[in-house]
């Protein structure tokens, strides 16, 4: 436990700069929904701020998403300066650090600023449980990618990869739906929530895979075919 505590003490001095940047720009764009949410009755301003927090949204993710690399690259899974060769730290401590650090000082906070002043996304603030679990599938995913890649850089083109494999599940998702509608079948849609929770789960699943086997290769091909396939299997007519 001494040793999980000393890795997040030592994460929070290297990322309290950026990490307090991002706090602040979570706090502002909360402020700046609350205040859009009360412009219903002025259709210009109303959609004007939507615009504005809709840009506000892409990067506070793209400042969150660098919180996540600075965290997770500092101690890299990947390469010949792993954790594992350059410093004797448990691989199941070092994960446990890394985990508990994203949850009370990302996720947790996130979750409780939605869930208070509001989403970009929402009209009404969501409910704690609804914001949690958003701010956790961003996390999750992020992660996921940072421990597949050595640096930043990495992480950007790993995630347009995974926006492209998304879609191709997706269309794929559409197309045996219609398919199998056409036919008489029933088919069972999943749910925002329901997709959000898989991919918090089969992320962390990848994430702990990489940690405690350090097989990057077996980890990459377990995101970009594991994960499409379940899905697919979960969402299907079949079930």
């Amino acid at each position: 436990m001494k040793l999980i505590l000393h890795i997040i003490r030592k994460d929070f001095r290297h990322l309290r700069f950026i990490l307090s940047a991002w706090i602040a720009l979570v706090v502002l764009m909360g402020a700046s929904t609350a205040h859009w949410a009360q412009l219903s009755g002025d259709s210009e301003n109303y959609f004007h701020l939507y615009h504005v927090l809709a840009q506000f949204a892409i990067v506070e993710l793209l400042v969150r998403a660098a919180v996540v690399s600075r965290l997770i690259h500092s101690d890299s899974t990947v390469g010949s300066t792993a954790f594992w060769l350059s410093r004797p730290i448990p691989k199941a401590k070092l994960l446990a650090s890394k985990a508990v650090f994203l949850a009370l000082l990302v996720v947790l906070p996130t979750a409780i600023l939605e869930s208070e002043l509001g989403s970009p996304f929402s009209r009404t603030p969501p409910q704690f449980l609804d914001a949690l679990l958003s701010s956790m599938t961003w996390i999750a995913v992020f992660t996921m990618m940072a421990v597949l890649t050595r640096n930043l850089a990495g992480m950007a083109a790993l995630a347009g990869s995974v926006l492209v494999a998304i879609w191709s599940v997706t269309e794929s998702l559409f197309a045996i739906s219609r398919w199998y509608r056409e036919d008489g079948f029933v088919v069972w849609d999943l749910s925002g929530e329901w997709v959000m929770l898989f991919l918090v789960v089969t992320s962390g699943a990848v994430t702990c895979h990489q940690y405690l086997t350090r097989r990057t290769m077996r980890s990459r091909v377990l995101a970009f075919l594991g994960m499409p396939i379940v899905l697919l299997v979960l969402s299907g007519p079949w079930i």
